[in-house]
């Protein structure tokens, strides 16, 4: 499967992933969900939508073709090591827990991915176009503020126990996202480089698999999965 076709996947996956009065479900390909990572990021997400009452322990379901059992204990496993992390603090203690950072240590240090609670804000315009191909920057500046179709943008926010979260997978809390692809290969843009720099397919998928949700920009709109 080439770079392409996995962004297309992901895509596919946000517009996958819906809510329900009884529960949480998600859609998963099965042929491209069976990585470790994956597995680990849906574990978090599963334990974050119940400490934040969200969803119930019990009614979190994911349908694939053969993965389902790998993927249900791998969610089981981290949930049980979750909690057994947490034995002996009291409630009001426990409240008082990091929850950034426990979050950020269950997904190994790398990134976040879809959780119900999350907020997910487009972000329409770059302040810096330094390093992306002139024919971008062509259409950026002629767009009006609005990225062409070949950019992804997003401002993603989780909250918890009221705190708010932003995700700090590849920039620094509180940036925005962009993912450019253009003929000649994908480019990211990084606030704190002020520029885009080329994604090599490796470096991509490895994003691919933590990030949130990816998002074409004719589904931009404010979505909220609650």
């Amino acid at each position: 499967m080439g770079v392409e076709q996995i962004v297309m996947k992901f895509v596919q996956y946000s517009q996958s992933i819906c809510s329900f009065d009884q529960g949480f479900l998600l859609k998963l390909d099965a042929a491209h969900a069976g990585s470790k990572g994956i597995c680990y990021a849906l574990s978090s997400c599963f334990i974050l939508g119940c400490l934040s009452g969200k969803i119930p322990e019990d009614s979190f379901k994911i349908i694939s073709d053969y993965n389902k059992l790998d993927t249900l204990v791998a969610i089981q496993k981290a949930y049980s090591d979750f909690n057994e992390d947490r034995a002996g603090i009291s409630e009001e203690e426990r409240d008082k827990i990091n929850v950034e950072h426990t979050f950020h240590e269950l997904m190994g240090g790398t990134g976040w991915f879809s959780c119900p609670g999350f907020t997910v804000e487009p972000v329409m315009k770059l302040s810096n176009h330094m390093g992306a191909p002139a024919s971008i920057v062509g259409k950026l500046v002629s767009g009006a503020g609005t990225p062409p179709s070949a950019f992804i943008l997003l401002r993603m926010r989780f909250t918890v126990r009221e705190k708010i979260l932003f995700i700090k997978y590849p920039v620094e809390a509180g940036h925005a996202i962009a993912l450019a692809q253009t003929p000649s290969g994908l480019y990211l843009f990084d606030p704190n480089l002020g520029m885009f720099k080329a994604l090599g397919q490796a470096e991509l998928v490895t994003m691919l698999e933590f990030v949130f949700q990816v998002y074409e920009v004719e589904h931009y709109a404010s979505i909220y999965i609650t």
